[in-house]
Order: structure tokens, then sequence, then C-alpha cells
């Protein structure tokens, strides 16, 4: 068998046989052989097989698994598998396959296919649920069709029983209850198994409640999934709590709920209130002003909170100024619980004061001191107002004693100091502040004053108190004659009393008287009529010269002698005093005039004239000074020696001569006839001299000529004289002139002379020839060896050269050859000596030249091709006076022999000087190649001096051995000129200043000097462009010799102009004033500070709360206050003009002016509600905007300034709706007639038509049966006219309803909408014979439609009740009842003339359902009732006797009015009351907003005559 995978079992096969036997012969080939059919034994099983590996769960929430499925036989035919779910045997479906069928066939029967079954979800809280999945086959397959089989799998539950309740939507607002409500919606988790109920509580119901629309919500079965809204209602307060918070919890009540429903655990949500009431205060002054003086003026400040405070709040008021107005009573106020809306006071007085502060506006403003409300505790303000207290006539101003006057000097001084003078200052008015005034002298080079600054205090010195001002003169030593100054004051600085601050103050005119004159001293020593001085000017005389004052310009005084061949000035020929030295005594040397003459003692003078642009010494006159000179002339002859003295040396072969003139002018020619002695020893080459008038002083010489012998010997004498003089002069004839001694010197030396004879010796190896010859003659043959003294600078011959002379050929030349050496010594034209060995035996002269070693006295020069210098460098620059340095070199050329120094030293240390390590340079043998580097740095000498010129000398020193000592030892020649460059200027410079000041009393500064060194005290005065913008604290300030190089510093102050001027910016010149001309009116840059402005152009609004609140009935005006924030420029106006919405408010006034002197006023503009005319526009909310506009350019800066816009809400008075007033009397079968009217509420848009209609017109009919109200007319009552008909029947009266409305229209608001009071129900009074019961008229007033029963008296019965009820009321009670019995609005009045500060509020809305309003028996009109409102009731006894009363409570339609501080209801009870059973009635009352309803037990009055109805009543209260 072959194995396959078919379920074939018992299938079966044939075996087939053949024979072949080919060639067999027996008939075994092709035989046949019978066929064998086989049966199979099959292994193979169809079957479907599914397996789930993970698990046979599935989940409602969409959770599933996997079956896997396949054949275990391959089919003969396709395989199809089909899988379901079924449904449970209570019919839930909880799974599902989809519809899943699988495929199988030969070829993939064994492959495992997939089927995904899911969890199918329902509502229901099931729990696990247990499910079948089926599976069915299909197939031609035998086998496999029709196959089934199943699986159980089980789906878990995901439901739980819960709640959904939703985040609160919206906030519940306390204004509007109904209408502004809060919500969420609820919905159930999972569908229940019956029906749940949801209850939602409030956890405070004094801040809010569940709406009576949604006390609960109820889940049904079919409902569950769908959300249900509960709305939450705020319940309004008197307390500003906003934000508050309540909770609301949600209770489940599911009694017999399966699922879990009934033991749900609660749930809650949490519900923030939009608060309707702000913490604040009203406040109201008594009146505006306070007065100083004697007459005291007291104003009261009342005011009250506007909310009931969760604590006390203890509120004190503080002055701000209690210099002005201060608080007398009480310090504080503290209001409570129970008296917070009961206005209180402050008692605010005037105090009186010495101060020109105008009429002074002082704002109060109250803050709360403590509170245990934190609202009011940290209340940011509380209502302010503003106090003027009234000057009474103070006046700033500056009291100057004397008084000056213009134009005329008030104060004289002298510089003598005789007469000083002063003035004082006091103040007329007590300033706010200190008060400095500064004073100075118009010329302080004239006189000074002190102090230069006075203060006056409001505290001491006190301002009242004259201060005392003292003018010293300045003694200037000038002669400038008497001169006028003033005393400046600058404007008064008072940084917190804009009155006094920038005052300005009248100079005094002055006059300075002097004591100087013009003149000069001449002071001579000796005293006595001449001095005498000598002709040879060897002995001088002086005298001295000063001025008697000090001159405004240089002085120059020049001297001239008289006769200036007898005398002349020896010192200058000219003396300048300047201002610096006028006192000095200036010496004046003179000395005699040398004439040669003999001519005795002459007498001259020396004169004087003066050179000046002072005009003062220009013209003065100088005292001539006397001398006499002696003569020192004589008759005679002065000899003159070469050297001085005798006698005269004159060698062999040469000459010499001496001189000789006469010592006095002769008046004829003078000669002298000269003779010499020895003539052997001496030649006189001159023997006449002749003197002449002209040429007498001047030496003549006499020549004399030694004679040469050639031989050395020893000095000769020679003598020459002369023959007595010769002339026609008298005075000269026959003088002798004297003898002259001589002396003759020998010229022959022992020894050898060389002189040139051709070439030049020079380093480079340069020869001469040199000849060589005895300096004397020799007395026998003389042998010399010739050489050099010094090897290094040149070679006789080869070393030494030998020579022979006799005494004949002693002077004949023989020549030797000598040689240059070379060195790298600059030793220039270097001399060296040639030696001389001799050796003559037998030579006898004095001296011998035998054995002789001599230095030949005629040096030989080496012409050197060193150049031994000193090189200095070039320089690059000039140096300069800030400190910097330049250079230069410096070198030697040659090689020195020992160190060479250079001293480098500046010929101006003023201007330059060497750095102390250039001051001393080195050269040695080792570096002398090598350049050094001398630095030089330029000194700042403070002095506008102008460019230096200044040299750096170099002195060289070298040691005494060095042969170039000539050339380096005590070199002065080379000089560097350098320029120091002057960096100093005349003028004044500043440094370090900060530029900004500003109106905050914010300073600036800058520090100043004077460049260079002066040469006398040097004045800096400051002026400011514009003091009204800065102050400068010191304006004057000396710079002396001694301190001119410190700086100063002047302070600068901004002011305070009140002003929105920018910043503004003040240049602050400077000026100076010295007697050194240089200094004297120098050029100064201006310094320029900016004073920042703090001021802003714009408008300050100040108003109580948040918003303005106004009403349409106009009363109640609320107001703010604008002023500005800054004053206007100049002369300027600015206008103020407000807008808002005109329809909503009107402003009074409309636009304000504000000038400079009443910018900082606060002016009030009350804002006034308009009515609309009776539209129903609820209240609107707009806000009244400002625009400033000036009357000029320096304006502009408000022209684009801030108005702070306020917000304002007009209330509304105005709600539609149909008003139907009370029935007026009764309609009666005989004929009589009622009435009632109908008007609306608020003016439609569209006509309304408002339709009547009796419920029984065979009682009463009414006319007309329906009203048009147009925007014209709505608010003009129409009447109805309700008419009685006989129906001739003894039915007593006859009950009948009227209804009003629903009106008709096409305004929105009022189509369809029926009068607040509803039906109104009347009855028909039968006649009198036919009905004797009690007259009583009832009157029903509902909302929506439902009936408000009320019964009335009889007439009779009301009369006595009238009275009755009267007389049982309390004294505020029977004020009351006075009032007018028609109209709300008189109870209005009633109420604003007893309680002015309670703020007014609206009439509530009338709630639904209403029940029966029973009217006070005592009154026909329920709006004359002296409890406020008509009465109601909601006691289940009601609901018992009253037909007409519907299963609810009651409330009125119209609310107690809002204004009365107390509300009174009372009940008219029906029998079952009457027996004493409790009342239960929910009421309104005041003051203050319209608050909850509260719940009262009331107790019956005991039924009387006096209240025969049974009536209870309320005690006063809320």
């Amino acid at each position: 068998a072959v194995n396959d995978d078919i379920d074939d079992d018992g299938a079966t096969w044939t075996v087939v046989t053949t024979a072949s036997a080919g060639g067999e012969g027996t008939g075994y080939d092709g035989i046949a052989v019978a066929d064998v059919v086989v049966t199979n034994v099959d292994d193979d099983e169809a079957n479907v097989i599914m397996a789930a590996p993970g698990g046979q769960t599935t989940s409602e929430d969409g959770g599933s698994f996997i079956l896997q499925v396949y054949l275990t036989t391959q089919p003969t035919a396709d395989v199809v598998v089909a899988i379901t779910a079924q449904a449970t045997m209570s019919g839930a479906t909880e799974g599902t396959t989809n519809g899943a069928t699988l495929t199988f066939n030969a070829a993939n029967y064994g492959s495992i296919q997939i089927a995904t079954v899911t969890g199918l979800d329902d509502p229901d809280v099931d729990g696990p649920q247990t499910y079948v999945v089926d599976v069915q086959v299909m197939s031609a397959d035998a086998n496999y069709h029709g196959f089934s089989t199943m699986i159980t799998a089980t789906n878990n539950d995901n439901d739980v029983a819960g709640i959904i309740v939703t985040p609160v939507v919206g906030m519940p607002a306390e204004a509007q209850p109904t209408t502004q409500r809060a919500y969420v919606t609820v919905v159930l988790e999972s569908r229940p198994t019956s029906p749940v109920t949801v209850q939602p509580t409030s956890s405070d119901t004094n801040e809010g409640t569940v709406s009576l629309a949604t006390p609960q919500v109820v889940f049904t079965h079919g409902d569950w999934g769908t959300p249900k809204t509960i709305y939450f209602e705020a319940v309004d307060d008197d307390v500003d709590d906003d934000g508050a918070k309540w909770s609301v919890t949600f209770n489940v009540d599911a009694p017999g709920e399966s699922s879990g429903y009934d033991m749900y655990a609660l749930s809650f949500v949490e519900v923030e209130n939009i608060d309707d009431d702000v913490s604040g205060a009203v406040g109201t002054a008594s009146g505006s002003t306070t007065q100083e003086g004697a007459i005291a003026q007291t104003v009261k400040y009342s005011f009250f909170l506007k909310t009931e405070p969760l604590g006390d709040v203890t509120v004190s008021l503080v002055s701000p100024d209690p210099s002005e107005v201060t608080v007398t009573s009480p310090a504080a106020i503290t209001f409570t619980t129970a008296n917070w809306a009961i206005p209180a006071s402050f008692e605010l007085l005037g105090v009186q004061d010495d101060i020109d502060d105008g009429d002074v506006p002082v704002v109060f403003q109250p803050t709360v001191q403590s509170s245990a409300d934190i609202k009011y505790n940290t209340l940011p303000t509380l209502p302010a107002v503003t106090i003027t207290n009234l000057d009474d006539g103070d006046q700033a101003g500056v009291l100057l004693t004397p008084a000056p006057v213009v134009g005329t000097p008030i104060l004289r001084v002298s510089e003598s100091g005789v007469t000083p003078d002063s003035f004082t200052v006091a103040l007329t008015s007590e300033p706010l502040t200190d008060v400095v005034i500064d004073v100075s002298s118009s010329n302080v080079n004239v006189a000074s004053v002190s102090p230069s600054q006075v203060l006056f205090s409001p505290t001491g010195p006190h301002w009242s108190i004259p201060q005392v001002v003292t003018v010293t003169p300045v003694d200037d030593n000038v002669a400038d004659g008497d001169r006028p100054f003033s005393i400046d004051f600058a404007k008064a600085v008072s940084t917190g009393d804009s009155k006094y601050d920038r005052m300005a103050i009248q100079q005094y005119n002055a006059i300075r008287l002097d004591d100087d004159t013009a003149g000069v001293i001449v002071t001579q020593s000796p005293q006595g009529p001449a001095t005498t001085v000598g002709e040879a000017g060897l002995t001088n005389a002086s005298y001295t010269l000063r001025l008697n004052s000090e001159p405004v310009t240089p002085v120059t005084i020049s001297m001239t002698p008289s006769n200036t061949n007898e005398g002349q000035i020896r010192s200058l020929s000219s003396i300048t005093f300047t201002a610096s030295d006028w006192s000095v005594p200036k010496e004046v040397v003179v000395a005699g005039m040398n004439d040669d003459l003999v001519d005795g003692t002459q007498l001259w003078r020396v004169t004087h004239s003066v050179r000046t642009t002072d005009v003062q010494y220009a013209s003065v006159a100088v005292a001539d000074v006397a001398f006499s000179t002696e003569d020192d002339d004589s008759y005679g002859f002065t000899i003159e020696y070469p050297d001085g003295a005798a006698p005269v040396a004159v060698l062999e072969g040469a000459s010499n001569s001496f001189g000789l003139r006469l010592n006095s002018q002769p008046m004829a020619v003078v000669d002298v006839a000269m003779q010499a002695t020895n003539v052997a020893a001496c030649t006189l080459k001159t023997s006449t001299l002749r003197f002449t008038p002209s040429d007498y002083a001047t030496p003549k010489h006499v020549l004399v000529e030694g004679v040469d012998d050639n031989v050395a010997t020893a000095p000769r004498s020679c003598v020459v004289t002369a023959s007595p003089a010769s002339s026609t002069d008298g005075n000269y004839q026959g003088i002798n002139v004297g003898a002259v001694d001589f002396v003759v010197n020998e010229d022959d030396v022992v020894g050898v002379v060389l002189t040139l004879r051709a070439g030049a010796l020079t380093e480079a190896g340069g020869s001469a020839q040199y000849n060589v010859v005895l300096g004397a003659k020799p007395s026998a043959p003389v042998d010399v060896e010739v050489f050099s003294a010094d090897a290094s600078e040149g070679i006789v011959g080869t070393g030494r050269v030998s020579l022979n002379f006799t005494n004949q050929t002693w002077d004949i030349p023989q020549v030797v050859n000598i040689t240059g050496v070379d060195d790298f010594i600059d030793d220039d034209v270097m001399t060296f000596d040639v030696a001389a060995d001799y050796t003559a035996p037998g030579e006898t002269s004095t001296p011998s030249y035998d054995g002789r070693r001599d230095i030949v006295a005629a040096t030989l020069s080496t012409q050197d091709d060193d150049v031994g210098s000193v090189v200095v460098g070039g320089i690059a620059a000039d140096t300069k006076e800030d400190g910097s340095t330049v250079e230069f070199t410096v070198a030697i050329t040659t090689e020195p022999v020992g160190d060479v120094v250079m001293t480098a030293t500046s010929s101006n240390e003023a201007e330059g000087v060497p750095l102390p390590e250039s001051t001393a340079t080195t050269f040695t043998q080792l570096n002398w190649k090598d350049a050094q580097t001398v630095t030089v740095r330029g000194v700042d000498d403070m002095l506008d001096d102008g460019d230096i010129a200044y040299t750096i000398d170099l002195a060289v020193s070298a040691p005494a051995e060095d042969p170039d000592a000539p050339v380096y030892h005590g070199y002065t020649a080379k000089r560097t000129v350098i320029v120091n460059e002057d960096d100093d200027g005349i003028g004044v410079v500043f440094a370090n200043s900060t530029q900004n000041t500003s109106e905050a009393s914010g300073k600036a500064t800058f520090h100043f000097r004077i460049e260079t060194l002066p040469g006398a005290d040097v004045n800096v005065t400051f002026a400011v462009s514009d003091e009204e913008e800065v102050r400068m604290d010191a304006k004057h300030f000396i710079f002396t010799v001694a301190d001119w190089f410190i700086p100063r510093t002047a302070t600068l102050t901004g002011l305070d102009d009140n002003v929105a001027d920018g910043d503004v910016v003040v240049m602050v010149q400077a000026t100076t004033a010295s007697t050194d001309a240089k200094y004297d009116q120098v050029p100064v840059h201006p310094v320029y500070i900016t004073n920042l402005d703090d001021e802003e152009a714009g408008a300050v609004v100040r108003h109580a709360g948040d918003k303005l609140l106004t009403y349409e009935a106009g009363h109640g005006d609320a107001s703010f206050t604008v002023a500005l924030k800054s004053q206007p420029i100049d002369l300027a106006t600015v206008v103020v003009t407000m807008t808002g919405d005109a329809r909503e408010g009107k402003l009074d006034p409309p636009a304000l002016t504000f000038t400079q002197a009443n910018w900082n006023v606060e002016q009030r503009v009350a804002v006034t509600g308009v009515d609309d005319g009776g539209v129903d526009d609820g209240d609107v909310e707009y806000t009244i905007t400002g625009t400033l506009t000036g009357d000029g350019l320096s304006t502009s800066e408000y022209r684009n300034a801030v108005f702070d816009e306020v917000t304002v809400v007009n209330q509304n008075d105005d709600h539609a709706g149909i008003v139907v007033s009370p029935l007026q009397g009764d309609a009666t079968e005989d004929g009589g007639t009622a009435t009632f009217t109908i008007k609306l509420g608020a003016k439609p848009s569209s006509p309304v038509t408002v339709p009547v209609l009796s419920s029984d017109e065979g009682e009463a009919v009414l006319s007309p049966s329906a009203v048009e109200f147009t925007p014209a007319n709505w608010n003009q009552p129409r009447t109805i006219s309700v008419s009685g008909r006989d129906d001739g029947e003894d039915d007593g009266d006859g009950l009948f309803a009227i209804q009003v409305g629903p009106a008709t229209s096409d305004d929105a608001v009022y189509n369809g909408v029926s009068p607040a009071a509803g039906n109104v129900n009347a009855r028909n009074v039968g006649k009198v014979e036919d009905d004797d019961d009690i007259p009583w008229l009832w009157i029903a007033v509902g909302i929506g439609g439902l009936v408000l029963l009320v019964l009335v008296c009889g007439l009779i019965c009301l009369c006595m009740g009238k009275k009755e009820k009267t007389d049982s009321f309390s004294p505020e009670e029977r004020e009351m009842n006075n009032m007018a019995p028609s109209s709300h609005d008189v109870a209005k009045s009633y109420a604003d003339s007893h309680a002015a500060s309670y703020r007014a509020m609206e009439d509530p809305p009338a709630p639904t359902p209403a029940l029966p309003v029973f009217q006070d028996p005592f009154y026909d009109d329920p709006l004359s009732s002296p409890h406020g409102s008509p009465v109601y009731s909601n006691h289940p006894a009601h609901q018992a006797v009253d037909p007409l009363a519907p299963p609810s409570y009651a409330q009125s339609a119209y609310a107690p009015s809002a204004y009365a501080q107390s509300a009174y209801v009372s009940v008219q009870p029906f029998a079952s009351l009457r027996t004493g059973q409790p009342a239960y009635a929910q009421g309104y009352g005041g003051p203050g907003p319209i608050e909850e309803p509260r719940t009262a037990d009331w107790t019956p009055i005991p039924h009387s005559s006096k209240n025969p109805n049974g009536l209870v009543r309320i005690p006063q209260q809320r």
C-alpha cells in the first residue's frame, strides 16, 4: 500500500499481470494472467482541528482571542469551515467572528488558518458571560461535509455603576441669580436595572442653591445615557466675597437596583460665584474749604462702607499736611457688621501759618488701619476728599534794608577801609523749606561781600530776622579813580517752596572811593646835591626808582645823561614797572666817562621820561638826579712792556719791541728821540717817535734786534734810552721818558737740528727726508747717531743713522730718511722725537757734545690716517612736554688707549633731560666700534612758553696718557639741538564731568583748572544760561600761583519747574579776569548740562471705585476729578474736552480749562445718567474719553497728552412688561362700574396690543376689550371699565376673573407677554335686598397667569379697621401711614428721605409660580400698606381653605421696597389661622441689596375687635 493523507478507508486497487517469453515454444509467451484486486487498510481519519493557544476569553472593550483551524486529512474537494459566535440563553450577543469562513483544499488542508473571535460591548453591569463559538463544515468530500463542533468562550464585562458629572460651566452671578447661572450635565456610566435618582445638594445655601427647575434628575433603563442638566444659582448677599466657592454634592438613590447604583458613593463639584458686591466706602464732606487766621472753619468728612464686612474695619485718617489742615477728632472710626452702613465723621480744621502758600489743597486719604476682613484689610484706597485751606494774605518776598534805588549808589565804601558799609536781608513770609540767596559783588577786584550766602529757614535762622551783609572794599593800589560796582543777588533757591524758588531780587548800586595817586619815587644815596663818580668808570653810583601806585598797564621810565662826555648809564637805559613789581625799587647805575683831558671835576644830570598807556602815569614828571665826574688825567709818558715788565727779552737774530704813549692828550705834536747802548748785543731799529693830539693814546713801538754770534754763550744786556720830549705844548716840552732794559738770549744750542727737506710722514708708510745740522759750532769733530724716540710712530733710516760734523761742516745739512708707522689710534698728526747720541772726544765747547744723548728739540709729525672724533647720530623728532622721549646715537671713530666716558647734559633741564641710563656712556678698547644710544625726555614746565630749543652737550673724558686725549678728553663741541614742543596753553580745561542733572534735584559736577602757571591770581566766574533749570552752587573761583594746578569742582543742581518742557540743555559759560594779561578775558569753551525733565504732559483722573455708577432716573450723580500732570509753559492754557455717550450720560461741565495758576487743582466733573425715554436696554457701560488742547505753540506738549478713560455704568430703570393698576371701585348689578388701568413698563419698538377679557360676561363686561400702545404713548395709562350686569337672581356676589393679555406685537420682547399681576379677579356685587352678606372685594394677582386671591372687608369694617389698626401701630408705622396710597415712587421718595445713604436697588423679578396675595384688610391699596407690600403665605392651611390657592408657596408679585430700612408684611389668614396656629411667610427686606428669602415663625395677634381677622405681625427685622 502507498501511504497518502486521504481518508479513503477500504480503497482497492488491481494488480495486472502480463507474460512475456519470446521464442518460448511451449506457449508461455503471451499467456493471459488473471488480475488480482487488492484492498488497502487506511490509516487516515477526516477531522477538523481547532485550538485557541491564548485562551478562549474576550472582553467588552474589544478584547479577542485567536482560533487556529486545520484539517487532519487531504480532502477530495474544497472544504469550507464557517465559524459563528452564538447568543447566550438570555439572548445577549457577547462575541463575534465577523462571519469568518475558512476554505481548505488538497494543497492547504494541513496548514493552520486563523479566525479571530472578538468580545462585544453592552451597557449592562453583567459580569463575565459565557457564550459558544459554533463551527459548521460544508464540502463535496463526504468525509467532511456536515461536520460540526463548538468551543466555549467567556466575555469579560467592562461596565461599572457610576455617575459622570461634567465640570461646572459658567459662574453664577449674585446680581442675576435666575438668569446668569452655572450648570453641569450628569449621565450614568452604565445601564441601571431600575430607576436611579441623582439629588444635588448645596453645601452653603447662603452662597448658592440648586435651581428649583432641576432639583433632581432620574435616569431609567431607557434614558440612562442621555446627559441631563442641573443648574446652580448664586444667592445674593451684602458681603464682598468675590470668588466665593461652594460645593454641590450629588446623592444617589436607587432602591432595589442590582448593578451597584444603590450603594454608589457621593460625588460633588465646586461652584464659584460672581459677586456683585465691591468692598469700598462712600464719602461726603460738609464743605470743601477751611480758613487760615483767627476764624477757624471746621469741615466734617463722613463716610460709610459699601458692603458688610466680615469683621470690624478700623479706618484712620491722617492729615498729609498738618501744617495746613489737621484732623481734630476722632483718630479712627471702627465699622462693624452692625453699623457698617451708618455714616461716621472726621472733623478737619484749618491751620494758621505765615507762609505765602496760597490756597492749599490737602487730599485726605482714609486708610484701613486693620480689619479681619481681608478685602478691607487689603483695600488699596478709600474715597479721598480734597480740602482747600484758604490763605490769609501772606506774601512771599525779600526785604532789603536800606531799599535799593535804581541808578543811585546807595552803598559807598573807601579803599582805605575807613567807611565800610552793610545792608540787611530778610524774608516777608515764612518759607516752606530753606531759602538760600547767593550774594556777590559784580567786581571782586573792587569789593567783596560777606557772607556770600544767606540762609533762611522755617526753624532757624528765623526767616523774619534780618541778616547783615558787609561790603568790604578791595585796596588795589591802583590809581583807578572811584569805581562803581553792584551787589548782585542770584535768584533765591528753595527746593520745596515754589514761591521763593527762583525769585528775582533787585541789585544794589555801589561805589568804591579810590585812595591811590600816580607818581614816581626817586631815592638817591648818599643824599646831597650831587653824587661823585670817577672819570675812568671804575667807581659807580646809583639811585632807585619805584612807582607810587599800581599801574593799570606797564610803565617804562627811560634815563638819559645830560652830558654823555662826562657821564653814562651803566645799567639798562630804561626800567619797566608792572602791576606785579611796581612797588619794588629798581636800581639805576651811573658812571663817569673818561675823556683823557685834564679838565678837572665836571657836573651833569640824569633826566627821565615816562612811556605808558596808563592815563594816570602818562603825564607824571620824574625828578632829575645830579652827578659830578672827577678828572683822572695827568701829563707824562707810559711805557708798555710786551711781557708786562722789564727787561724785554730778545733772541739772537730776532727782534722785540716795547710801546710808548702819552698819558693825556697834548695840545701839539710831541717828538721823542731813542738811543741804544751795547750795540754788540742789540741793534735799535726805531730811532724817533711822534705823538699828535689824535693818536697820543695809541702806543708807538720801539723795535730792537738781537745780534747773532753762532756761539753758545750766556745772555747779554742792552739799554734803550730816550731824549727829553720836544713839543710846543709846554706841558710836554722837556719831559723825560726814561730807559728800557733789554736782554739778548742765545739762539745757539748744543745738539742736532732737523728740518724737513722733502716728503711727508704718514701712517700709511709715507717717508720724508730731513736735513740734519748741529745747533752750535763745535770745537772738535762730532759723531752723531740719530734714531727715533718713538718707534710706534716713526723710524729713522732702518733704525739708526750715523753722521759726522766738524767746526767747518757743522751747519752743512746732512740728509736722513724717516718713515711713518701705522696704528688704529686717532693720534692725528702725531709728533715724536728723534734722539741723538754724540761722540766728540776733545771737544771743548760748553756744554760739550761729547757723551750727550739728546732728544732733538724739533719733534717730527706723522700724518695720521685715523680721524678721532665723536659721531653723534641724527634725531628723528623733537621732544614734547607730554613726557615722550627721543633718541640719538653716539660713537667714537678710533680706538682709545683707555676708557672714554661721554657725559650727556642738558642746556635747559626745565625743557628736556637725558634719562639716567643715558647720562654717562663709556667706550673701551673692546666696544669702541659700537654706537651707543642717548635717550632724552621732554619736561613739562606747565608754562605757556612756546616751543623751546635746548641742546644736549656731550662732555668727553679720557686718560691723560691717551695720545688722543686732545681729541676725546674735554670734548664739548658735539651739541645736539632739540626743540621741546610746548603743550601748555592759556585757558581753562575741564575734566571728569557728569553731564546730566534732573528736576528731582539731581546733581551734575565738573572739574576744571587753568592750564598753566599764571603771573597773577586768576578769577574764574561762571554764568548759567537758564537759572530756572539749573542752579550753580558756587560761581566764583580763584586760582593763585601756588594752587593753580589744583582742580576745582563745580556742582550744579537741577531745578523742578512743574512743566513738561522735556530735557533742557543749559550752557555754563566761564569768564576769566586777571592782572596777568595772558589770563585776562581768556576765551573759554562752554560746558553743556542737560536737565532731565520729570514731568509729563497729561491729565490725572481720579474717582472712587473702578467704575462710576449713574441711574437713568437721574438721582445719585457720580463724579470724577481732573487735574494736569504738569504746568503749561508760559501763559498758555490747556483745555480738557471730554466726551462720553450722550444717550446715557451728561457731563457737567464737558470741558475744563487749566492755566499756570490752577493746573494742579482738581476740577470736578459731574456725570448724570440720562433717561432713554423708557427703553429697556439694560445697564449700559460706556467710557468717557478726553482730549487736551492748548491755545499756543508753547502747549504743544499737551497735544498728544494722555487722558485716563473713565468707565461709567448707567443703570436701567425701565423693565419691559404690562403694568396693571389695582381695581378701583365696585362693579355692581345695579350699574356700578369699577376701573383699572394698563400701561407698559418700558418703551416698545413696535405697537403693542393688549386684550382684556372677562371670564364671565354674565357678571360684567369690559370696555374697551383691547388697548394699543405705541412708542409714543406706551407709558400713558389706559383705563378699562368694568360694568356689572344684573342677572335678576339672588345669587349673592358673583365672582369673575379679568384676563389681561397676552399681548401681540412685532416687538419680540412684548409679543406673548402677560402682566406680572396676571388676571384681575373681581366680583359683581348683588343688590342689597338680594345679598345680606358683608361685601368683600377679592383681588387675585398671580404670576404667569396664576390667580392670587385677596380678601377685603366691606366699607364699614374697612373704615373701622383703619382706625383700630392705626391706633395699634408704633410711631414708625404711623409715620408710614401718612404716605400717599397710590404710587410706588412715593414709597421710594419716603425711603430716600430716611435712608439716603443706602444705594438704590431695583425690584427683583417676580418668581414663578406665585400664590395668592392677601391684601391688608385695613388698606385698599396694597402699595399704601405701612408694612411695605402685599402679604402672602405658604402655610398648608391656606391651601385647604382657599379653593383658588395653587399647590405651592406664595411670593408677592410686587416685592417690598428696596429703599425701606425694614419691611413689614402682614398675613390675612383664613379661619384655620384664627385659631392661633403659627403662620409662615417669605419676605424680602432692606437695607442694601435685595436679599435672599428669609422664613420666620410669626405669632398671631389675639383675635379681638381691633384685630377681627386674627392678623399676625412681624417685629421690625431683616
